[in-house]
Formats: structure tokens, C-alpha cells, sequence
């Protein structure tokens, strides 16, 4: 829950603790393991590099997806994005402190009120890491995904918040 990045083809070890990882190597795929937190792939729209990013809030408020994007060899407006699953907006309750965290105000779009709690609110965090990706130069039609809550589909996903103790699912990108 960090904003590490490293580059798989000179960084890696398997040993080695990093939110986001990435390569233009096409020997290398790259890999998050997630249970809640929003994974996000990366590419160029010539396939030339990759990028996997754990996108948990701490690591977005503190800004992991910049840090990935600047260790990027493309510029940010030749880059696709795609949101995996994650808990979705009618799940991920929080404090103030997360809010305080994005610099949100309870009447921001992205956050929800619950009712008869003081104090804690509804975030959507799909809608935070997409403000972000924009704000960093990608193009709207350049990001999708975002649509699959982890909490709400206990069929089919993990999800810490839901069940505690609990797997993890890998999100991989590759070249093909």
C-alpha cells in the first residue's frame, strides 16, 4: 500500500515489495495481487511497454499512479488504462481521514454519505483512480473498466473488507 514502482526487467527479485511494477521487455509479465484494492493495467497504444498497478486508497492518495506513469518510456496520452475489479462505491465505506486523504469534501461526487453514521462516508474509488489518470494526460476513451465490485460478487471475487481472512486474485498483463 505504497507508491514503489519498479522496472521489471532491471528491478526485480522475488523478494522485492513494490504497488506497481512494469517492463518494455517482452520476456516479463507483470503482476498485483489484490483482495479489494483496485488493480490497474497500463499500456501503450503500440504495445510497446506495460504496467500493473495495486491501487489501494493509500497508494493513489499518495499518488502511485503518477509515480507509474512517470516511469513510463511513452507519454501519458499513448496510454490505455483498464480498471479491474475492486470494491465498488456502495461498499467501500471510510472515515474522514480517507477523505482528508484525496482532499474531498463530503458533497464531491465521488463520495456518498451513509445513512445514520455519523461520520462515515461511501467512496468510489474507481471514480478517484479515473480523475487521476485523466488529470495525468490520458484520454477518456483510453480508460475503461471499473464496473465489478469484489465485495458484491462474493461468487466470483475475494474481498478482505466482505470476509476477513481471505485470498487474493493476480491481475497480470503481458505482451503477447
Amino acid at each position: 500500500h505504497g507508491t514503489r514502482v519498479v522496472n521489471a526487467t532491471s528491478e526485480y527479485a522475488p523478494s522485492i515489495e513494490a504497488d506497481a511494477i512494469w517492463t518494455d521487455n517482452k520476456a516479463f509479465a507483470c503482476t498485483v495481487m489484490t483482495a479489494d484494492c483496485l488493480p490497474i493495467v497500463l499500456t501503450d497504444i503500440l504495445g510497446r511497454c506495460i504496467a500493473d498497478v495495486h491501487g489501494g486508497w493509500r497508494g493513489l492518495a499518495s499518488h502511485i499512479l503518477r509515480e507509474t506513469i512517470e516511469a513510463l518510456p511513452v507519454a501519458p496520452e499513448e496510454l490505455v488504462a483498464w480498471l479491474g475489479p475492486a470494491i465498488g462505491p456502495t461498499a467501500f465505506e471510510v472515515g474522514g481521514d480517507v477523505l482528508a486523504a484525496f482532499y474531498l469534501a463530503e458533497t464531491d461526487v465521488a463520495v456518498r454519505t451513509v445513512p445514520d453514521i455519523e461520520g462515515k462516508y461511501l467512496l468510489d474509488l474507481n471514480m478517484i483512480a479515473g480523475r487521476q489518470l485523466l488529470a495525468l494526460g490520458l484520454r477518456a476513451e483510453n480508460i475503461s473498466g471499473g464496473e465489478i465490485c469484489t465485495f458484491s460478487n462474493p461468487d466470483h471475487f475475494y474481498s478482505h473488507r466482505r470476509d476477513g481472512v481471505t485470498g487474493r486474485m493476480a491481475t497480470v498483463i503481458y505482451f503477447e
